[in-house]
């Protein structure tokens, strides 16, 4: 993929990700609240160029589901709602 995670990540649908998921990993999900979705190979224009994780994650404060990467170096989940994280 080509341009920033971020914009990618904002164009899926957090519904439509977990109807697709398997069965394992929407059973998991439903446990831990938390599941990798897929794993993108990204290429910034700036030319840096790594792998992301993409994450289907439930707030454990509000209770919304979003998609989400690793964010910095401690490596945490960010809810677009309430700003609650869920640390990797």
């Amino acid at each position: 993929m080509k341009g920033y995670i971020s914009d990618y990540v904002g164009s899926l649908d957090p519904l439509a990700t977990y109807k697709s998921l398997p069965v394992y990993k929407k059973l998991l999900f439903k446990l831990m609240g938390l599941v990798r979705v897929e794993k993108v190979h990204v290429i910034t224009p700036h030319g840096v160029e790594g792998d992301c994780d993409v994450y289907l994650a439930r707030c454990p404060r509000c209770k919304s589901v979003y998609l989400d990467y690793p964010h910095y170096y401690t490596k945490y989940l960010e809810c677009p709602k309430c700003s609650a994280r869920i640390y990797l």
